[in-house]
């Protein structure tokens, strides 16, 4: 009964996978969102790999691992990670998207976004003994945020514009249609149940500072969501906008 105790105990993060089909789906076909978590798990599944074992791309970490037996793993780690990565990478794509913006300019500012979005996760992900999560992982060298190393960071930009630019290819003669709505909810969601978390924790420091991460990539957005419409559709052989 293995996966069944991997669905009652990662309820948390699994959730957010039909939050993701939700929110993709008002953008493109089932499919098309289906390709977009294959694609990004994938990536994902690499990068824990090689992250685990020679510390590119995140900075070098351990897997305390003492569900092993109990959840589904994937090589040394839990499967419920790699999966909700996609989830992250595409909230922060969400809070860049729009009509006919250029490629190059989603994949580099969705990446971005994605980083930050991980300034509000990993703090609590790291500190996951005091709440529901349970102690997941270490890392060998601790950092500035909240004892997560800056090169974590670095590896979510890189890894996020790996998947982005695939997505991207893949998508170059679909036909789009942008959703101004679904996709920051799903961004500032996530932050949300991860505030909610430091503050039920009495990480006062972390809530404060995960809040204002937040605010700050809200008021980015927010010119970008209050102008466009609910939802548009774009042909593949429009000419980029102008930024």
């Amino acid at each position: 009964m293995i996966v069944l105790h991997t669905i009652t105990h990662r309820w948390w993060a699994l959730i957010f996978i039909p939050a993701f089909f939700w929110v993709a789906t008002a953008e493109r076909t089932w499919q098309r969102a289906l390709r977009f978590l294959a694609v990004a798990s994938s990536v994902s599944l690499v990068a824990e790999y090689l992250r685990t074992h020679t510390g590119f791309p995140y900075g070098r970490y351990d897997y305390i691992a003492n569900t092993h037996g109990s959840e589904l793993y994937v090589s040394n780690g839990p499967i419920f990670v790699p999966l909700t990565f996609c989830i992250v990478v595409w909230a922060g794509r969400a809070l860049l998207n729009r009509a006919n913006v250029r490629p190059g300019t989603l994949i580099v500012g969705g990446a971005l976004f994605a980083a930050a979005i991980d300034l509000v996760i990993d703090p609590m992900t790291l500190r996951g003994g005091t709440w529901f999560l349970g102690w997941l992982y270490s890392y060998r060298s601790s950092g500035p945020w909240f004892n997560v190393p800056w090169s974590n960071y670095a590896g979510w930009i890189l890894m996020s514009a790996v998947i982005l630019t695939v997505d991207v290819v893949l998508e170059s003669r679909a036909q789009k249609r942008v959703d101004a709505k679904r996709g920051p909810m799903l961004a500032f969601g996530t932050c949300g149940f991860f505030i909610v978390i430091a503050l039920a924790t009495s990480h006062w420091a972390i809530a404060g500072a995960s809040a204002g991460v937040t605010i700050v990539m809200m008021s980015l957005a927010r010119a970008r969501v209050a102008s466009a419409p609910a939802s548009e559709v774009v042909s593949p052989a429009a000419p980029p906008a102008q930024l």
